[in-house]
């Protein structure tokens, strides 16, 4: 009889683990997807569903299904919703010295590579930190993206910058045509998306996607029970072989903390902090909308213990909503701002490592689920931008001082770290050690969050570290 895997979440980290597994067990095992499909508002007392496809959910978190309950009812991103199923930049590899922490970097460097050949992505060799060694086919860039070039390969100040490395179409039918619209979701399909990606997997390979609100995992001498909603609100329970947990920074922690599966009384939740900023300079005119993901990232030198990354973003109908929202959370204005500002307003959007950023407590009360964050202080923030500024006004872009929005820990999207690899309670093939059928394969597993994005380097270490236990597990036979 064939084994079953269950994969829990669509989101990145699930395809990644389900690539790999595909790729491991293609004829030997049925695998399994399971997921809510949905997002649940915190505003309402009573369970009230919502989809999870785009970026336009207006709730990163809901809880009244399993529980949970916010120490803050602001748990509103600024991008107006995770980035859960719809991933546009952040495919940048991390430098090798971290990757070390998990692994033969030359093993994850080659699982990269092979998840790229299902990630259709902007960028070259370099701009995605691969070695040299690796052929790594250079892609251009999309449309209109070519406005902060002059920054390139300047440094100053300890700061310098390179290409955003995004997950965009560039060369397909449904490449990028530059509308502009990336941060509401991309109409045209060319920002991959890993619930679109499962949908076409589901009707060509052996895998089965199921529209499950999981609720609880129960570990049995026969295999892994699974329970859970379906759509209908009716029940579900079914036993699987191996289940892979892939619920996200928070969802992963509280499944577990549900399931009586760790023996702890909280969690800590690791941060990269998110703060946004504005920025002024006179751009080229352009006969089309400007393009909506970050074309350049900056970032520190490590010459200073407050490391950070930061993205720009040419503004547009989407960027001057979010800059509308800056402007008013700080200097009290209200008016809309009108569309012929595009030409010289940018919006950035930085981060710092968890070292400088504040946390998310996640602890069991009873029957609920509690998440408070914790913030930290402006200081590092305020240092940050001060780099910033003086990195970018050489070139003439202009950052606005003492402008920035600092949201609560958690809303950048860049979080993880509950339960890291080879730690008391996950092992170094990331299995729980309470029940090695368990594995934990998402950010949760991550030892740090440098500043930046985390989630190619994290889907990367997953997929290494499965094919790792694989490898080792055909040794011991």
């Amino acid at each position: 009889m064939s084994r079953r895997i269950a994969i829990i979440g669509s989101g990145p980290s699930g395809w990644a683990t389900f690539k790999t597994l595909e790729y491991l067990h293609r004829h030997c095992c049925t695998i399994v997807l399971l997921d809510a499909g949905l997002r649940e508002s915190q505003s309402s007392k009573a369970p009230t569903l919502a989809g999870k496809t785009k970026f336009g959910s207006t709730h990163m978190y809901g809880g009244n299904f399993l529980n949970i309950r916010f120490s803050s009812p602001n748990n509103i991103s600024l991008a107006n919703g995770g980035l859960s199923t719809i991933w546009g930049a952040g495919i940048r590899l991390w430098d090798k010295e971290i990757l070390e922490n998990y692994g033969d970097p030359g093993k994850i460097y080659e699982s990269a590579e092979q998840l790229l050949g299902d990630i259709p992505y902007s960028g070259t060799g370099e701009s995605l930190n691969f070695p040299k060694g690796f052929k790594i086919t250079d892609t251009q860039s999309p449309p209109n993206s070519g406005d902060f070039k002059s920054l390139f390969a300047h440094t100053f100040s300890g700061v310098c910058s390179f290409e955003t490395a995004l997950a965009v179409d560039v060369s397909t039918a449904l490449k990028c045509i530059g509308c502009g619209n990336c941060l509401s979701g991309c109409p045209y399909g060319s920002i991959f998306d890993s619930g679109t990606a499962f949908d076409k997997q589901a009707t060509i390979l052996n895998i089965e996607k199921r529209q499950i609100l999981v609720k609880k995992i129960v570990s049995t001498k026969d295999g892994i029970e699974v329970k859970g909603l379906l759509a209908s609100y009716q029940e579900f329970v079914e036993m699987f072989d191996e289940v892979h947990l892939c619920a996200g920074a928070i969802g992963t922690p509280v499944l577990l903390l549900n399931s009586n599966l760790v023996d702890v009384a909280d969690i800590s939740i690791l941060d990269s902090q998110v703060f946004y900023f504005l920025g002024f300079k006179k751009f080229q005119k352009s006969e089309n909308p400007s393009f909506a993901l970050s074309q350049i990232t900056l970032s520190s030198d490590n010459s200073t213990s407050n490391n950070f990354k930061a993205s720009l973003y040419k503004s547009n109908t989407d960027i001057r909503s979010r800059i509308n929202e800056l402007l008013k959370s700080k200097l009290f204005f209200n008016l809309p701002l009108p569309s012929f500002l595009d030409r010289f307003l940018f919006l950035g959007i930085g981060f710092l490592d968890a070292k400088n950023s504040g946390t998310i407590k996640i602890r069991k009360v009873g029957k609920e689920v509690m998440v408070e964050t914790i913030s930290p202080g402006t200081k590092q923030i305020r240092e940050a931008l001060l780099r910033i500024r003086k990195y970018l006004s050489p070139k003439g872009f202009y950052v606005l001082p003492g402008v920035f929005i600092k949201p609560p820990p958690g809303l950048g999207f860049h979080s993880g770290g509950g339960f890291p690899i080879a730690s008391s309670h996950v092992d170094e093939f990331g299995r729980l050690r309470n029940d090695p059928r368990i594995r934990i394969s998402d950010v949760s597993i991550l030892k740090s969050i440098p500043a930046g994005a985390h989630t190619f380097s994290s889907m990367s270490i997953v997929s290494s570290t499965i094919k790792s236990e694989y490898e080792n597990s055909n040794h011991r036979a």
